[in-house]
C-alpha cells in the first residue's frame, strides 16, 4: 500500500530565488513593521508588498487578509480559533468518532478540538 505525505512544507527545499529574497529581506528589512520609526516603516513597507503579491496570487482584493504566521501550529490556531464557534453551533463530532480522518490532522488541531469539546460541555 503506498501512503501520501501532506507535510511537504516542513521538508521540501524552497528554491534558490525564494531562499534570496528571504536573505535579502532579512538583512534589509529587520525592522519590527509595528514601530514608528524609519526601520519599522520600511518593514511595514515590505510585510504591506509581500501581501498584496500573496492577495494577487490568490486571486483576491484583499490584501488585509492575509496573514502570515510563524509556523503551521500558529495558522493552526488561528484557522480553529476562527472557526470554533461556527463548528461548535452545529454540535461538533466526537473526535474519537472519526479514526479514518484524524490521522491526517495536525496534532495541534487535534489538542486544540479535543480542548474546545471538553469545555463546551
Amino acid at each position: 500500500m503506498s501512503s501520501l505525505y501532506f507535510d511537504n512544507a516542513s521538508t521540501t527545499f524552497p528554491s534558490e530565488n525564494s531562499v534570496k529574497v528571504f536573505n535579502a529581506t532579512l538583512t534589509q528589512f529587520h525592522g519590527n513593521p509595528s514601530s514608528s520609526h524609519k526601520l519599522g516603516e520600511e518593514a511595514f513597507k515590505c510585510l504591506t508588498q509581500a501581501r498584496e503579491q500573496v492577495a494577487s496570487l490568490l486571486c483576491t482584493d484583499e490584501p488585509s487578509s492575509v496573514v502570515f504566521t510563524s509556523s503551521a501550529t500558529e495558522a493552526n490556531n488561528i484557522v480553529m480559533q476562527g472557526l470554533i464557534e461556527d463548528v461548535l453551533s452545529y454540535q461538533m463530532p466526537n473526535i474519537q468518532a472519526l479514526p479514518k480522518t484524524k490521522q491526517f490532522w495536525n496534532a495541534a488541531v487535534l489538542k486544540l478540538l479535543r480542548l474546545k469539546q471538553n469545555t463546551a460541555l
